[in-house]
């Protein structure tokens, strides 16, 4: 079981965003990746995109790292960082360290999504 509290997954779908984010949002579907697990029993709230061609989430994540606490592997098991998903016990402060990380790498956001 995780702590109790608010999540954040760092992610890349340089295939395609739409169709990720849409599976990851879908209740039934198979299991295939570490966040599908924990999507099977939280709630979804916001999803915070940033359009790019290259893979920029271990950069986002090495930004996350001091900042916030996280679970040892998680989302990370084809890189070198220490997790790919953080949590805070309040969702603003959340948001607000992802979207200054996201701005230290200077990567553009598309409109937040919420739910």
């Amino acid at each position: 079981p995780f702590p109790e509290g608010f999540y954040a997954y760092l992610g890349s779908a340089l295939g395609g965003f739409k169709s990720r984010v849409n599976r990851h949002l879908t209740k039934d579907k198979k299991a295939k990746w570490h966040i599908d697990y924990l999507l099977s029993e939280a709630k979804f709230l916001q999803v915070i995109l940033c359009e790019t061609e290259r893979r920029l989430e271990c950069l986002l994540s090495q930004a996350l790292v001091d900042e916030f606490s996280f679970i040892p592997g998680f989302g990370s098991s084809d890189c070198k960082c220490k997790s790919h998903l953080y949590f805070a016990n309040d969702d603003l402060c959340l948001e607000l360290g992802i979207r200054k990380a996201i701005a230290e790498v200077a990567l553009p956001l598309k409109s937040p999504s919420k739910k």
